[in-house]
């Protein structure tokens, strides 16, 4: 007598949902990037691709639990299935992480007495709501640095970094020797299309010049640690940049003293 073997059903639902899951995804985040799906939009896309890949992760389990006492057809297919849900569910997943590993917040500045000015919906929308202290732990690379050279050299110096990130500039105004600060302010765009503006400003001082940067979302209320982890990689890069062009300087004018070499730049006070 010939047995006839089935595939399951919930294998192949299993598929089906994960391959649904997958172009939803793609094409989601391509249409917000190139702006042509709003953020509120794209992130109920987003929920709805997440919900789709975890039935489809949910059905392929449930699949291998049938498949294995029913003899049934369908392992290739329910592991197809658990695999794309997996891959699609991974951005709600290091999202998660995130949210749980930054403080609450939607913008990051090195001076909140007095933080530099935003130009775009970024002004409204920004709001420290996890509070500063926690802010300030979360990100202690984040304060205002001052260097000992001139401001017009610190302020190129953070432009052309600024450009080198790939951040489109929006407003440029230099620094001038009547004490006026300069200050640039430029947008960042992250791999899922999110916006968020930033804003440097450099003033002179007595040792040299003093540099603030702020960075805050223009959509949503919580960055999951973008700007602040934004803030702290780019002073990072700017304290070597700083400090190479020093270092090169004394090399060309000669040193006669270990003592008159510069130190690293200075961190200042957020207080």
């Amino acid at each position: 007598m010939r047995v006839l073997i089935r595939t399951s059903r919930w294998a192949i639902w299993s598929r089906r949902l994960a391959a649904f899951a997958l172009p939803v995804l793609v094409f989601s985040v391509l249409l917000h990037r190139l702006k042509m799906l709003d953020t509120s939009t794209f992130l109920l896309v987003l929920g709805l691709a997440s919900f789709l890949a975890f039935l489809g992760l949910a059905t392929g389990l449930i699949a291998y639990f049938r498949l294995w006492h029913t003899g049934d057809r369908g392992w290739g297919r329910a592991t197809l299935g658990i695999l794309i849900s997996l891959i699609c569910l991974v951005p709600a997943g290091y999202a998660g992480f995130l949210f749980v590993r930054y403080p609450y917040t939607n913008e990051v500045t090195t001076d909140w007495t007095n933080p530099p000015e935003l130009i775009t919906t970024a002004n409204e929308n920004a709001m420290p709501r996890g509070g500063i202290a926690q802010i300030v732990a979360a990100f202690p690379n984040a304060v205002t640095r001052i260097y000992p050279i001139d401001a017009p050299a610190l302020f190129d110096s953070a432009a052309q970094l600024m450009v080198s990130r790939g951040w489109q500039i929006l407003s440029r105004r230099e620094p001038n020797q009547f004490g006026r600060a300069g200050q640039v302010n430029a947008t960042s765009q992250s791999l899922f299309g999110f916006v968020d503006e930033i804003s440097v400003v450099v003033l002179g001082t007595r040792e040299g010049a003093k540099l603030d940067i702020r960075s805050a979302s223009v959509y949503g209320a919580d960055d999951l640690g973008a700007n602040g982890t934004r803030i702290e990689a780019f002073l990072v890069d700017l304290d070597d940049q700083i400090n190479e062009a020093i270092l090169a300087r004394q090399a060309v004018s000669g040193v006669p003293d270990e003592e008159d070499a510069p130190a690293n730049p200075v961190p200042g006070s957020t207080d």
